[in-house]
């Protein structure tokens, strides 16, 4: 049992100066007035941490949403974000159209973006820990008007990719029970989704932490039975080695512009298209990277667990991304015509086509079962992220203030039940027909998640302008992410290429299609109309805060958790008397 935990007063958070001049003290309509003994029992004492800062200490901690993750959550959740129905099924689909070392080359660059993403997000997250993440950090360090825009853009964009993961679990399901009408599947898990999100936050985490471990066990049961069936262990005892890399070799020569394949472009620029091609479908995979930092958000000490559990990430990408669909281009060949086949199911997924080649039967059932809760877990923790960021809206007024209204166990119940409202987009998938709407929107949201990332290192950047217009120095910050300001300016540049060009397509010669030509561009001509019709409404001609102006109070925050030894963590933070954890540590 770890000791007390220090509650603060209100009059010890009321007031903080400003470094950079003038006074940030809060109004009492800003300062949360919820009594000291209500703070001690929310203030859960059986954290690792011994030393944790309570999350009353915060300034910035809105409504009365309660941070009720631990460390190993956000650990967990470093891994468990980054990994999908994309690896398991849609990277099959990178080495049909680009091979082995297309493929390769495709999903190690996206790596380091989402990468550079997540870095970028999370130093801003332990500087100013909000629930709402880099949306609220786009009205804090840019403007109001395009933190609103964003907002808005961002929690689109993660309910509607809830709804893509319902139906993916759906159709899952399906592989065993075909009959089952899909849309009493339907209904059968969109409501545990939203339950799950009603609870406490932490139930939250407990759910995600067991997805994550099933998640972890699948990759590395695949990886060691690839290496057995690569080095001649399998049943037909056939060595593979680099077989497949000679032939049909490490690029395919063409890059087919229609399913059929009956127009393609061959040469070098037909192998970049199909790297390129590789490039996009691998910013799929990758999935929503930045739940490390929104996610931190909802620690007791975020100032902690964000920069620890961030550190690890971009080795965890390596060892599960970058080594999977290594090993997949060493199973497969190319032109293996099962990798296109769009089932859907385990029986699209690379490795197990790769165990019924090398004639082992026993795996494709647990790869769909591990599958199908990575599409769950992943529904989830996208209701999950939508939710805050609405919160998020609502506490900085761009948004009705009645979603912050939050239940008895801390939960933005209102925000919860309003994200999770689309999941009867999933319907839509009981015929044909509709399926195709669906398919629609999930272009349209993966695009509004690249147009959320180049703003949140658009929001970066001025933060890092304005440490720097102000005197501070990064030394001074609770995290610093590697290689900055360049980082950031690498993830702003590709992700933006990325973006403009996902529909490239549409713009070879013969081409050209509408429906295409929406799907890929519509979001951004959308959130480009939406920012400059707020910007008209609120007669705002200022496009972003010099950096001299934007409020970096946090610095004493931070000066003061220093000064105090609450921002610190003691030699051993995890009880050496919890199986659960003791694998935890292995893991990690």
């Amino acid at each position: 049992m770890n000791p007390s935990v220090p509650v603060l007063e209100q009059d010890q958070i009321v007031s903080m100066p400003s470094p950079a001049g003038g006074s940030s003290e809060r109004t009492p309509s800003q300062t949360p007035q919820t009594p000291t003994k209500r703070l001690e029992k929310d203030v859960e004492r059986d954290s690792i941490h011994s030393n944790d800062v309570p999350w009353e200490a915060y300034p910035e901690r809105i409504a009365d949403v309660r941070r009720g993750l631990q460390q190993r959550h956000i650990h967990m959740f470093a891994l468990a974000g980054t990994i999908g129905t994309g690896l398991f099924l849609s990277s099959g689909k990178a080495l049909a159209e680009a091979g082995p070392l297309g493929a390769l080359l495709g999903y190690s660059l996206m790596g380091l973006i989402t990468a550079a993403v997540a870095y970028t997000a999370s130093e801003m997250s332990a500087f100013s820990p909000m629930s709402g993440g880099f949306v609220r950090h786009t009205t804090k360090f840019i403007d109001p008007v395009l933190g609103a825009v964003t907002g808005w853009n961002f929690w689109y964009s993660m309910a509607i990719t809830a709804v893509v993961e319902l139906v993916a679990t759906c159709i899952l399901v399906s592989y065993w029970a075909p009959q089952v009408h899909i849309a009493i599947l339907v209904t059968v898990f969109w409501i545990p989704m939203i339950l799950i999100n009603l609870g406490p936050v932490r139930f939250y985490g407990e759910v995600e932490f067991g997805f994550a471990l099933l998640k972890i066990t699948l990759i590395v049961i695949l990886l060691l039975v690839g290496i057995v069936i690569t080095a001649g262990g399998g049943p037909n005892h056939e060595s593979i080695g680099f077989r497949y890399w000679r032939d049909p070799g490490p690029f395919r020569q063409l890059f087919k512009l229609t399913l059929n394949g009956d127009r393609t472009i061959g040469g070098s620029w037909g192998r970049f298209l199909a790297v390129w091609s590789t490039l996009i479908n691998a910013a799929f995979a990758y999935g929503n990277i930045q739940v490390v930092a929104i996610a931190g958000c909802e620690t007791k000490n975020p100032r902690v667990a964000i920069p620890k559990a961030v550190n690890k990430l971009f080795t965890r990408v390596v060892l599960f991304y970058i080594s999977s669909v290594f090993m997949i281009g060493l199973l497969l060949p190319s032109t293996e015509p099962l990798l296109l086949s769009g089932s859907g199911t385990a029986a699209q997924s690379p490795f197990v086509i790769a165990m019924h080649r090398a004639g082992i039967r026993v795996l494709p059932d647990f790869v769909n079962a591990v599958v199908l809760s990575s599409a769950f877990s992943s529904g989830v923790s996208c209701i999950f992220i939508a939710s805050r960021s609405l919160v998020g809206l609502a506490e900085d007024g761009n948004a009705p203030a009645f979603f912050s209204r939050t239940n008895r166990l801390g939960n933005p119940w209102v925000a919860v039940v309003f994200s999770s409202a689309f999941g009867a987009l999933g319907y839509l998938s009981v015929t044909e027909k509709s399926m195709n709407v669906l398919l629609w929107l999930i272009n349209l949201s993966a695009i509004a998640g690249l147009v959320s990332w180049i703003i949140l290192c658009i929001g970066y950047l001025r933060f890092y302008a304005a440490v720097k217009a102000q005197g501070y120095t990064r030394d001074e910050l609770p995290y610093q992410a590697p290689f900055q300001p360049f980082t950031a300016w690498f993830a702003l540049v590709m992700v933006i290429l990325i973006t403009f060009f996902s529909g490239f397509k549409v713009f070879l010669k013969g081409q050209f299609s509408v429906a295409d030509f929406l799907s890929n561009y519509i979001n951004i001509f959308t959130f480009l109309g939406l920012y400059i019709a707020w910007k008209f409404y609120n007669r705002d001609r200022q496009i972003y805060r010099p950096a001299t102006k934007i409020d970096l109070s946090e610095f004493e925050a931070i000066h003061k958790e220093r000064e105090q030894n609450l921002g610190t963590l003691p030699t051993r933070t995890i009880s050496r008397s919890s199986r659960r954890e003791r694998l935890f540590v292995c893991l990690c």
